[in-house]
């Protein structure tokens, strides 16, 4: 009631004002009271009427078009609020929520493109799609029509990257996968569709995706509903995408990651990752994901398109049985392949080019490299080339601790990579080779990430050494 009463007598006293600085302040500290507020009790008894007044004041400055300011932060406090009610609310318990979500709509149809000031288009997209989050909420913008009135704009933003990444993110909230398949069949040729649709498919099939841009609704239909027929026509758009704008490393980048995550997918349904796409399919797909890694100049296309063929090279998880055999046939046939291709040397060359980088956000890219050369090469295909590494003004550590890490998944997975694993100087074999050359690794450097990742990869290969020690026994 305080907070209510405080709002109104600001208003009263500043509306009239050429600068409101009180009211706007007032009205920032609401925005960050509701986005900060997570009890049930509290926020239906007291924020439905500050919404009210919210609502209020600023349609009553929009009429008379003055204190811009107010007015945006009014609209960013009702969004704040929007966002804290709508889990504890359906549709038609609360008049204020209804009512703002129905401006948002409003708004949405006669913003400009692209939007300038608050709200923007973007912004009223954004809002609405974090509503869509919530099923009752989505039937609800469904039944309003959102998803047709934001195609409709979509197309009136063809020209404009971010405007259409948010226009087609909100229609997938809506619509989920088949409305990118419709958008990839219908518009390939426009690379801001294309890239749009691509970011939108990781924010559906990527459960790392952080936030609110995890569609983790559709993610969860996709489960559901999705045939390998679908899954394979997915593939085949992406690809079609992808080799439609070859000069746009962005796409490729994202087109190599969607690749991945359509595959891992195939996996998760039960219909196999390699095996039964189809030879046409199977060769277009590694003739990209080579064709991208051999000619990647910057560090988003190695990371993704090395995630590519890392996830092709991975072992099945298929249970045992027929299936598994077919997909393990397949992985083999693959990895001859690539080596005909001469992928181990661009795989090389792409880690000597990084392996110096000191950032955390090259470690994706070379833990994706140096499990490519393990699953093409073995073991030393990757210690090998680390160990050759020589401190150069920076050691490089973070390499090296990417390459360990990766020998202990790996290994974890398939342990007779590390039971066949052989060095080529010293002839010695098995894990007893491997803890060799980590103590090597971790007596000539002090990096508490390379040790973590070293007495995880020595615990491994002293179980497998015990393992080995009582079969012979």
């Amino acid at each position: 009631q305080k907070l209510r009463e405080m709002l109104h007598a600001l208003a009263v006293a500043e509306i009239h004002l050429t600068s409101a600085k009180r009211l706007k302040s007032f009205v920032d500290t609401l925005w960050h009271l509701f986005d900060g507020s997570d009890t049930e009790d509290p926020l239906l008894r007291f924020m439905p009427g500050l919404m009210d007044l919210l609502l209020q004041l600023r349609a009553e400055l929009q009429q008379v078009r003055r204190l811009k300011g107010v007015q945006e932060s009014c609209f960013q406090a009702l969004c704040g609020a929007t966002k804290a009610l709508v889990p504890l609310a359906q549709p038609g318990k609360l008049k204020e929520l209804d009512a703002f979500i129905s401006i948002l709509v409003q708004e949405l149809q006669v913003v400009d493109l692209p939007g300038g000031g608050t709200p923007s288009f973007e912004m009223l997209v954004n809002e609405l799609g974090k509503v869509s989050h919530s099923p009752e909420w989505r039937h609800h913008l469904r039944d309003l029509e959102v998803d047709k009135l934001v195609v409709l704009r979509m197309n009136q933003a063809r020209g404009n990257k971010r405007a259409m990444k948010y226009s087609i993110w909100l229609a997938s909230s809506l619509r989920g996968l088949p409305f990118l398949v419709q958008e990839l069949q219908q518009n390939v040729s426009s690379d801001t569709t294309v890239d749009a649709c691509f970011c939108t498919i990781v924010d559906i099939l990527d459960e790392d995706v952080e936030g609110e841009w995890f569609l983790r609704h559709q993610h969860q239909e996709a489960q559901q509903q999705l045939q390998a027929t679908d899954l394979s026509q997915l593939l085949s758009l992406i690809l079609q995408g992808m080799q439609q704008h070859q000069d746009e490393s962005y796409i490729q980048a994202r087109g190599c990651h969607c690749l991945a995550l359509v595959l891992t997918a195939r996996e998760q349904l039960g219909c196999g990752r390699l095996f039964h796409l189809g030879e046409e399919l199977l060769v277009q797909l590694l003739d990209v994901s080579v064709g991208v890694l051999r000619m990647s100049t910057v560090n988003s296309t190695v990371r993704d398109s090395s995630f590519l063929l890392r996830t092709m090279l991975e072992p099945s998880t298929c249970p045992e049985g027929c299936e598994r055999q077919n997909e393990e046939r397949m992985r083999q046939l693959l990895a001859h392949e690539l080596c005909s291709r001469g992928v181990p040397d661009v795989l090389l060359s792409h880690l000597n080019s990084y392996a110096y980088m000191k950032d955390e956000r090259h470690t994706e890219l070379l833990e994706g490299v140096l499990a490519c050369l393990v699953h093409l090469g073995g073991v030393w295909a990757a210690l090998g080339p680390l160990a050759q590494l020589e401190p150069s003004g920076e050691a490089p550590t973070l390499a090296k601790a990417c390459g360990l890490k990766v020998l202990f998944e790996l290994g974890k997975e398939e342990p007779v990579l590390l039971e066949q694993a052989q060095a080529p100087a010293t002839g010695e074999t098995g894990p007893e080779a491997v803890l060799a050359m980590i103590s090597d690794f971790v007596d000539r450097a002090d990096d508490s990430n390379l040790r973590r990742h070293a007495e995880l990869l020595a615990g491994l290969c002293q179980l497998l050494i015990g393992r080995k020690a009582r079969k012979i026994c």
